[in-house]
């Protein structure tokens, strides 16, 4: 296995955490902007938000986005940034016990612990909350799309990290095709 190979691999593991950080601040944005439209309502009536609220909403929508486009472009294309880190005199194969593949489907199955270990959690207090706001007859609302994420997180997560070799297959077919669409090292 040659360096930018192990570089590219830690590479798109670090393109999945944008993605899932990027995610992760766009539902994030809109429960602060359900919120400021929930506060707005109940305050006296209807009332427009400021300009300030409305211009750091787009911020923040637009930096998430960039953020998640620049998540995916970095994991479309590993090689091309495994080749700037990687020194340009560092060539020759490492003398590693493991090979490319069984590193990568390790490298994807500790991602998707990681992705548990943020989803079950959040997950547990999220139906906690709930359970303490249903019997409080407090208003819960908005929680339906926490609920989907963090379930859709979860199923992320177990599919890291018990279908690794599944998300190998599938990283292996996007190589494949990568020099015939121009796209990738």
């Amino acid at each position: 296995m040659k360096p930018v190979e192990l570089a590219s691999i830690f590479v798109r593991l670090f393109a999945i955490s944008i993605v899932l950080s990027s995610l992760t601040l766009i539902l994030r944005v809109f429960e602060i902007a359900h919120q400021w439209r929930t506060n707005l309502y109940t305050a006296g009536g209807l009332q427009s938000p400021s300009i300030l609220e409305i211009w750091l909403i787009v911020v923040l929508v637009a930096f998430a986005l960039s953020l998640l486009v620049a998540g995916i472009l970095i994991w479309r294309s590993p090689f091309a940034l495994a080749r700037a880190i990687v020194p340009k005199g560092v060539e020759a194969e490492l003398s590693i016990g493991i090979n490319a593949e069984q590193l990568e489907v390790l490298a994807m199955s500790v991602l998707g612990l990681w992705v548990l270990v943020d989803a079950v959690p959040a997950l547990i207090y999220l139906i906690v909350n709930s359970a303490v706001a249903w019997n409080t007859h407090t208003e819960t609302e908005g929680q339906l799309a926490n609920y989907v994420y963090r379930l859709v997180q979860i199923g992320i997560g177990g599919f890291l990290s018990f279908q690794s070799v599944g998300i190998r297959r599938v990283i292996n077919q996007l190589r494949q095709r990568a020099p015939e669409a121009g796209v990738g090292d």
